[in-house]
């Protein structure tokens, strides 16, 4: 990794707001929207349970994006994959916002779940790129904690606001927080991208992946923690 690349950013008390508010982007987005399924079911006179797909489809988008959104930050860049997945959230969000049909606020989730991948795929990638030994691990630690509170306070707040203003309001509040994250990343985030990011080609990358235990372990958990 170029040092002199590294120095474009510090983990300052700014940008480590902005990379909380990034990894946390995910599980607000899909947690707030919990206390809504009963609320949309009733509304669109949904068979039970039906109405989860509103979790389902915005969890297989977040799937499916996240290894094509770290691919494009590793070719283009950090701060160009964030801004356009930024902004197409935002408007996947309005979407989900502004849409009566239960069918086309499916299809909107799924592609809100994939532009939300960069939140913390590249919130963990700036990180890795601006941290190293005991700085990397405190800076990690503290995304990990911020999401662990954020899963569990967003269902409370979701329940607010669908008690407030209605079934679409957790859809709402997904838009207000990225439109805060694209501002602030535009204040305080710069690009972050190693000047030597294409020594190791993607094959080896890969390969490199599946020889490490570590990586196969956190993929692994991960993984069964968010099938649970």
């Amino acid at each position: 990794m170029s040092t002199s690349n590294q120095q474009t950013l510090t983990a300052t008390l700014s940008v480590k707001i902005v990379l909380v508010a990034m990894v946390c982007m995910a599980a607000f987005s899909i947690d707030v929207s919990i206390p809504a399924i009963p609320l949309l079911q009733a509304e669109y006179g949904l068979e039970e349970g039906y109405a989860q797909f509103i979790i389902s489809s915005y969890l297989l988008g977040f799937t499916l994006g996240q290894i094509p959104v770290g691919f494009l930050a590793d070719r283009y860049g950090r701060l160009p994959v964030l801004y356009i997945c930024l902004a197409l959230f935002l408007v996947f969000s309005l979407l989900c916002v502004l849409t009566n049909n239960i069918y086309w606020l499916f299809l909107f989730r799924f592609f809100q779940g994939m532009a939300g991948t960069a939140g913390p795929v590249l919130a963990r990638t700036i990180a890795r790129d601006i941290g190293s030994d005991g700085d990397l691990a405190k800076l990690m630690s503290l995304l990990v904690s911020a999401l662990a509170i954020t899963t569990l306070t967003a269902p409370m707040i979701g329940s607010y606001l669908v008690s407030w203003f209605g079934s679409s309001a957790p859809f709402a509040a997904s838009l207000l927080l990225a439109i805060i994250v694209l501002v602030l990343s535009v204040l305080f985030i710069k690009e972050t991208k190693p000047v030597n990011n294409n020594v190791i080609s993607r094959t080896e990358l890969i390969k490199l992946f599946f020889r490490t235990p570590a990586c196969l372990f956190g993929t692994a958990y991960m993984g069964f923690l968010f099938f649970g």
